[in-house]
């Protein structure tokens, strides 16, 4: 079980992980902020469930894609807002520009994918969660976790390739 200390530790260390992995699981960045929300109160109500000899992000990771998959359901059709880009004073207008556009093609290719894979490809080439931690997280049997990855790193790269075919 966290304690409530240890548990604003986590809320301080891991809100920037957080935060980015939640757009790499399809939660468009004006959800962004209630999403990290929603997660941290999830993980609060059901602390007595952490196990403190594994690893946290993992566990934080588990239900974030659960909250990602329902926020993705119930926003179907809805159209969100998208991302503006991240202005530098140290990148050329077109580097930025070329920044943009790559972010753009790797969105919709993961959003090209359902959530089993997107899950598992985030977890794994992203976020570079171990295939064990992982499917602890997603609560999927090993074998099931590695076929997923398979066949979304195939998806993705179709999707990204047709994004780059029609850019």
């Amino acid at each position: 079980m966290i304690q409530a200390d240890a548990f604003h530790a986590a809320y301080s260390n891991e809100l920037g992980w957080l935060w980015s992995t939640l757009r790499r699981l399809g939660v468009p960045a004006n959800a962004l902020p209630d999403a990290c929300h929603d997660v941290f109160v999830v993980a609060w109500e059901r602390r007595a469930t952490f196990r403190p000899d594994h690893p946290l992000r993992p566990w934080l990771f588990g239900i974030a894609c659960r909250l990602a998959a329902n926020r993705r359901v119930r926003m179907a059709g809805s159209e969100a807002l998208t991302d503006a880009p991240v202005l530098s004073h140290h990148e050329s207008p077109e580097a930025l520009l070329v920044a943009k556009q790559t972010l753009d093609r790797v969105t919709k290719a993961l959003d090209a994918l359902d959530d089993e894979k997107r899950q598992v490809l985030v977890g794994h080439d992203i976020e570079g969660f171990a295939m064990p931690e992982l499917t602890q997280a997603l609560a999927v049997p090993l074998n099931t976790a590695y076929s997923r990855l398979r066949h979304a790193r195939v998806a993705f790269e179709r999707a990204f390739r047709s994004e780059e075919s029609s850019a």
